[in-house]
């Protein structure tokens, strides 16, 4: 039975688990991207801020591992300037290491979730293309992605929905659900509802403030 960093996914023989509540990862390291694209050398600058917010998922993700019931729906940001700039001299060192930071940071949370945690990339190609460290490739050959590229949305949470019974698990509209991620005033608010409407959801996702580029801005300033 295939593993995911030693959890085991389970087999239809295995009881089915209804899940209580489903995380929404809205653009994780979409500022690191936003930062890169400004042309600045990334060496020079601090990257506190854009790694304690990425670690704050990580630490979410250890609440999440404790509960079951609960899955992480991590949606990959749809910016084609990403690719574009791992394929260009300039700027290309920026984006090699935004790259390693992102993807260090899905490799945790999948170390830690397991089958709990599925990758969505929104209208991008595949992962395997970008140019990132060699040491990387396999790992983005192993981890499970929903690609859905000028489909109808419909089919992306067909996808998800198949994904998560094959792993063992399974919602209905009455799931609770939470959204966080980057920026919170656009790609995580607007996600949200997107996202209630598509999952067909009675409840409207929670935004964790304290999980957004907001909270993460403010702590920085007061520091």
């Amino acid at each position: 039975m295939p593993k995911y960093h030693g959890e085991q996914i389970p087999n239809k023989e295995q009881e089915k688990i209804k899940v209580s509540k489903l995380h929404f990862l809205i653009h994780p390291g979409y500022e690191l991207i936003e930062a890169a694209k400004a042309g600045d050398d990334l060496v020079k600058q601090d990257l506190t801020k854009y790694k304690k917010l990425l670690d704050s998922y990580i630490t979410e993700a250890l609440k999440i591992k404790e509960k079951n019931t609960e899955l992480l729906l991590l949606f990959l940001s749809e910016n084609r300037d990403f690719l574009k700039g791992l394929n260009r001299e300039k700027n290309k060192f920026n984006f090699e290491l935004i790259s390693m930071i992102l993807f260090e940071t899905i490799d945790a949370l999948r170390e830690i979730l397991g089958s709990r945690l599925i990758v969505i990339a929104e209208n991008v190609p595949p992962l395997s293309i970008y140019a990132i460290p060699s040491r990387w490739r396999d790992y983005l050959k192993m981890i499970r992605t929903v690609t859905y590229q000028n489909k109808k949305s419909t089919d992306m949470i067909k996808a998800v929905k198949q994904i998560a019974k094959e792993r063992g698990f399974y919602w209905d509209e009455n799931v609770e659900s939470e959204a966080y991620g980057e920026y919170r005033d656009i790609c995580v608010k607007e996600g949200a509802k997107n996202l209630q409407r598509m999952f067909v959801l009675k409840k409207e996702p929670i935004i964790r403030e304290e999980l957004t580029d907001i909270a993460w801005d403010e702590k920085v300033k007061a520091d």
